[in-house]
């Protein structure tokens, strides 16, 4: 398991987020795959749908050449046949026209709010996704800042086992081995508030090589390392002067 999952709120936001987001995508593609269903039935009902005034004509026209004597009643009766079946079907269609124009209008509508819902979340993503990336900066901000005290600490501990070594004839050196941490344009970041090693250089945590009044503290501090090592050992060593070098 990765120890460093974000388990925030903001993490969780946007996950909700992007949930209700691919549902309502979910559900706009199954609304368009039911209009794209309902408007082929509906063009085939329509294309099925007998023009009644046309064979209303047709049985009017015979009617009116059997009356003048130019056609027999066959051609009146084939007419009010043609009639009466286009009528039959008609009835039959349509109320099946009816129900998928109303169930088209429906899912139009459906359509166009699922598409609002989505546009106003799209609105919402950014602000979403903002508080996410800053919650999970500052995590990891901690944990870079735990990291680089106990980098830090090892430097330190390394420097003064060095000039405990030098004691005994040992000629170890950390030269060119210069620490450097650096926080970037990232010093806003709250989890960075203390750590910056220079007041007047926010960018930067840790630098071995500082000088000033950084180098008069570092070997105040190096004298502490000394006996806090010293200490913790269980050996007893003779403290020199402790030179101020970056090479040290």
């Amino acid at each position: 398991m990765n120890e460093h999952i974000n388990t925030g709120t903001a993490l969780k936001a946007l996950q909700e987020h992007q949930a209700v987001a691919k549902e309502l995508r979910d559900r706009l593609a199954h609304v368009s795959g039911a209009e794209t269903v309902y408007r082929v039935a509906l063009r085939a009902h329509q294309a099925e749908m007998p023009n009644l005034s046309t064979l209303e004509k047709a049985e009017s026209d015979a009617m009116a050449a059997i009356a003048l004597g130019e056609a027999d009643q066959s051609a009146a009766d084939m007419a009010s046949s043609r009639l009466i079946e286009g009528r039959r079907m008609a009835s039959e269609l349509g109320p099946k026209i009816k129900t998928a124009q109303g169930t088209l209008a429906g899912l139009k509508r459906k359509g166009e709010e699922i598409r609002t819902a989505l546009v106003e979340l799209e609105q919402q993503r950014g602000a979403k996704l903002k508080a996410f990336l800053i919650e999970e900066m500052e995590a990891e901000a901690t944990r870079y800042v735990m990291a680089a005290e106990a980098l830090v600490g090892n430097y330190e501990r390394l420097r003064t086992l060095g000039r405990m070594a030098q004691g005994v004839g040992l000629a170890p050196s950390l030269a060119g081995a210069r620490l450097k941490l650096e926080i970037g344009r990232l010093e806003w970041l709250k989890a960075f508030d203390g750590h910056q090693s220079n007041p007047h250089v926010p960018h930067l945590m840790f630098d071995g090589g500082q000088g000033g009044e950084y180098r008069a503290k570092r070997q105040g501090a190096d004298r502490d390392e000394w006996e806090r090592l010293a200490l913790e050992l269980g050996v007893e060593f003779e403290a020199p002067a402790l030179p101020v070098s970056e090479g040290a």
